[in-house]
């Protein structure tokens, strides 16, 4: 099974297929995201929502209700607030039970689009600790008019957060205030302006005495901090990964493929019927792994179909009439919809068109080059040999998954991830000779 399935991960006879980096360039022309954003015909302001993000006793209460009651000041109608906490007390008639995240969600994401639908803004309230949760309000949940998020990210730190949730009613242990706290701090995974929001405030209640002249403050400076923002955005041309959920969802599932060999044992052009039933599992996968909001079936089946036509499976043939290899043309991204106005949030790292055309490119070619250094890893007899491809895989999609991020260590270097002051060689980050 395992050697028919590197077989539909890559294209056959990829230790000969030639590659032409000429051909990385010659991308069609497409409109910016300033040229699209003006002949679309959405509305000139979206409803502005706000999504609190924190651990357990950092203080995300307290900024709910100053922030809802500057808010009632404007000219909008009173926000609606939505907190995980009352939620919690409606399900399992205790807030300080924390049960399963989706039930909770469930109920949450209904509001929301109840409070939407009313014309109602949304003040939501919850740890929003991994960046599946985060996402699936900001770019999966399907919402009746176009939402402008504002993400609020509370930096307390861990010790004021034990200290402060000692003198709450219903204390949380100590242990899940240190898992959020360290899920937050995770560089890559952070709360940032590429998983959808217009706008992410970082507040830190123990550097400011009274919070609401705080908050006057950045409110005030808000309009002008997203005008540049989607300024800077202006620039990129969209396409059809251009929304981090999308770009993330692609490189899971090509992780996925890569370590799942029992999903297909197949080195046919799958039917119809076997494509579908190769994304339901693959969703299932992927919800269970990374979270629900990346389980769209229809979504992952044509992210399948253009794996296929881009030369990432065996699908896609090598034609050359003297017999030779024909060379292999750049990755082309799907063109953003027509039909569907472009996110008032930010893009991903690889949102650009020509960064994603790069990037994804020399992905192939790296699993490509994989796969034609080490021929024994397509034979059932060598099943150690398949290792050096995940891993390359899996250094390969990280890289590309994590959003753009300032790298600096200690001594003010670039090269904190590296783990050393010194540069190291790109080959030796992807090396396939280690397992």
């Amino acid at each position: 099974m395992q050697q028919e399935w590197h077989r539909h991960l890559l294209p056959n006879g990829a230790g000969d297929v030639s590659f032409d980096p000429t051909l990385m360039t010659r991308f069609i022309p497409s409109k910016t995201a300033s040229q699209q954003r003006h002949t679309s015909d959405q509305p000139a302001r979206p409803l502005r929502c706000h999504l609190l993000i924190g651990p357990p006793a950092s203080g995300k209460s307290t900024l709910a209700r100053q922030l809802a009651a500057l808010l009632s000041g404007t000219e909008e109608p009173p926000p609606c607030y939505i907190s995980s906490r009352d939620i919690r007390t409606e399900i399992f008639g205790d807030r300080g039970v924390f049960g399963p995240w989706d039930d909770i969600a469930a109920v949450m994401h209904q509001r929301i689009q109840e409070a939407v639908r009313s014309g109602a803004p949304v003040i939501v309230e919850a740890t929003f600790s991994r960046r599946a949760w985060r996402l699936a309000i900001t770019q999966r949940l399907e919402l009746p008019v176009p939402v402008e998020w504002i993400g609020w990210w509370l930096r307390t730190p861990r010790e004021l957060c034990q200290q402060w949730n000692r003198r709450r009613d219903h204390c949380v242990p100590e242990q899940v205030i240190d898992n959020h706290v360290s899920l937050l701090g995770q560089t890559p995974f952070s709360p940032s302006r590429s998983e959808g929001f217009a706008a992410v405030v970082c507040v830190e209640p123990h550097h400011h005495e009274q919070l609401e002249p705080h908050l006057q403050v950045v409110l005030g400076k808000l309009e002008r901090r997203i005008s540049a923002a989607r300024n800077r955005d202006a620039r990129l041309i969209p396409h059809g990964y251009s929304r981090l959920l999308e770009c993330e969802r692609l490189l899971h599932l090509i992780q996925l493929l890569s370590r799942e060999p029992e999903l297909t044992a197949t080195n046919a052009q799958p039917s119809h019927e076997e494509s579908a039933g190769l994304a339901e599992r693959a969703a299932a996968l992927l919800a269970r792994t990374h979270g629900p909001c990346y389980a769209d079936v229809s979504a992952i089946a044509a992210d399948l179909d253009w794996l296929r036509q881009q030369g990432f499976t065996t699908a896609w043939r090598v034609n050359s009439e003297k017999g030779k290899p024909a060379p292999m043309r750049a990755v082309e991204p799907p063109p953003w919809p027509a039909t569907q106005p472009l996110s008032p949030g930010g893009w991903s790292a690889l949102g650009d068109r020509e960064a994603f055309c790069r990037a994804l490119t020399l992905l192939r070619h790296i699993l490509q080059a994989v796969t034609a250094g080490h021929p024994a890893s397509c034979t059932r007899a060598s099943q150690r040999s398949s290792r050096p491809m995940a891993f390359a895989m899996r250094q390969a999609v990280a890289a590309m998954a994590m959003p753009s991020a300032p790298r600096c260590c200690p001594c003010r270097c670039r090269w904190k991830s590296m783990g050393c002051c010194r540069p190291m060689p790109i080959g030796s980050v992807i090396r396939a000779d280690r397992p």
